[in-house]
């Protein structure tokens, strides 16, 4: 009767794979609850004994910044709706629009004082007035849901 039991257990969760003493111990685990071993270890716990460790062999000593306090105004900055979402996008290594903006606007100036052809200068400037258009209404778009209250 029990080894039917164990077969069917062995059979549905582990689809035949596991060794018998194996599966015998989980079932002996979950009927006589007194036998039952550690608790296996989570990643929380394994993640703060790393930790630990890392502090007692000094990885933590001399790390730039340290002692100072954070600054929060880039994301006070921030717009309320935008700010989980620019962190996101921040740590996937992408930019907000109004930075890509701001960026293109910087390199079209930087290309205008090179640039020896007329021609070329007017290209350039219409361009800059495209970008600069588009970056000033993304900055107006973002300051009027500063002003809102919710």
């Amino acid at each position: 009767m029990q080894n039917d039991k164990l077969d069917k257990l062995n059979a549905a969760r582990f689809g035949g794979e596991m060794h018998r003493r194996q599966v015998r111990a989980q079932y002996d685990a979950k009927t006589h609850p007194s036998q039952r071993r550690e608790p296996p270890v989570t990643r929380e716990t394994l993640i703060d004994l790393k930790i630990k460790q890392a502090e007692m062999e000094g990885q933590f000593k001399n790390l730039p910044g340290q002692g100072q306090p954070f600054d929060l105004s880039a994301y006070a900055d921030t717009p309320e709706h935008l700010r989980t979402a620019y962190h996101m996008l921040k740590s996937s290594g992408f930019l907000p629009e109004e930075v890509r903006l701001k960026r293109d606007m910087e390199e079209i100036k930087e290309h205008l004082q090179q640039c020896h052809d007329p021609e070329e200068k007017k290209r350039l400037l219409h361009e800059l007035s495209e970008v600069s258009q588009k970056y000033h209404m993304c900055m107006e778009y973002n300051n009027g849901f500063k002003k809102r209250v919710y």
